[in-house]
């Protein structure tokens, strides 16, 4: 069940151990991200739910994306938290450049760790504290630390009925060889099977915190990807320089995550040129070469011969979207395509 966002702030001090405490003077200062685009409802409650936070040492910087539908600038008269600073972006610029917006100003306000946190979550209020604790009880080892994602409660599910949790994602495992990638722990029902904190090969960017040596060491987030697989690319390069990606069951935020979204045109265009991107930038010579083989051989006249068909039906903008996601992938265009900006 959805915990309570009205829990007292606690004192998490441990003496013997040095971690974060709940006195905002001993405590790192933490930057946290919000990247918002047309989604003003939802940052307003997500920036709720972080005031209940029992980690008190923090600021947010919200980015907008340049939202077509003018809640950046609504956002902008009604901000009245002095530890919020608000970014309007001139343009669109996609997941990965907002973030590094964000980033960026994050560190001119002197934090000494970023979380990144889609507007569209609720936290629940140990849900930073944990990760600052995890990340430095690694004594520099942990590059990044995620939480437990769970789908926020659907009132018309049967789950909600039964007041079960749903998982999102409890961290995600990558496999090289198979070129797989798979979120663990994806729509099951949470009864605990994902309690354990450890490695991850990457962590979502929904709730993703990291120290600035992190991203010293390997940089921005890549920003090619425009949306979708950015986080993914960055998570590789941090653990390829040596460092953990840690998983961190008892930090919880709920995600208002619809997943009919990623069948839209605009995701599966994103969605699958920067999978064979990812795929691509990291596979052998062998993978590549089977990669492109399998695309021009395969995927691409059966998404080709799809779109034809149905031309003049209300699916032709997905088929096309795919169709268009391979020739761009090939023809090397990434980025911001600019027939799939919002």
């Amino acid at each position: 069940m959805l915990r309570s966002n009205n829990m007292p702030k606690t004192n998490k001090l441990d003496d013997d151990t040095g971690l974060v405490d709940g006195d905002p003077r001993r405590q790192p200062s933490v930057g946290i991200v919000l990247v918002h685009y047309n989604c003003l409802e939802d940052t307003r409650r997500c920036l709720a739910s972080l005031e209940q936070l029992d980690y008190a040492n923090t600021f947010v910087v919200i980015v907008d994306n340049a939202s077509p539908d003018g809640s950046g600038l609504s956002l902008q008269s009604t901000l009245e938290n002095s530890k919020v600073t608000l970014i309007l972006n001139p343009e669109n610029l996609g997941f990965a450049a907002a973030n590094n917006v964000g980033i960026c100003q994050a560190r001119a306000h002197g934090a000494e760790f970023v979380w990144l946190l889609n507007p569209d979550t609720t936290v629940e209020p140990s849900s930073l504290s944990t990760l600052v604790e995890s990340i430095q009880s690694g004594q520099g080892s942990i590059g990044a630390s995620g939480s437990k994602v769970l789908y926020f409660p659907d009132p018309e599910s049967d789950t909600s009925v039964l007041g079960e949790d749903r998982i999102w994602s409890a961290g995600a495992d990558i496999d090289f060889e198979a070129q797989r990638l798979s979120m663990r722990g994806n729509s099951e029902i949470d009864t605990g099977q994902f309690e354990t904190s450890g490695a991850a090969d990457y962590l979502p960017g929904c709730s993703m915190l990291l120290p600035f040596s992190t991203i010293d060491l390997v940089g921005l987030m890549p920003e090619d990807y425009f949306m979708y697989f950015e986080e993914t690319d960055w998570c590789t390069m941090i653990k390829r320089a040596g460092l953990e990606l840690r998983y961190e069951p008892k930090s919880v935020i709920w995600h208002h995550f619809a997943d009919e979204k990623m069948q839209e045109a605009f995701s599966v265009y994103y969605y699958n040129r920067n999978e064979r991107l990812f795929w691509f930038r990291y596979g052998s010579l062998r993978q590549r070469i089977s990669l492109v083989f399998r695309t021009v051989t395969q995927t691409l006249p059966r998404t080709l011969r799809a779109f034809m068909s149905a031309r003049g039906t209300v699916h032709a903008p997905v088929f096309r979207a795919h169709f268009l996601s391979c020739v761009d992938f090939l023809f090397g265009r990434f980025g911001k395509r600019r027939v799939f900006s919002r």
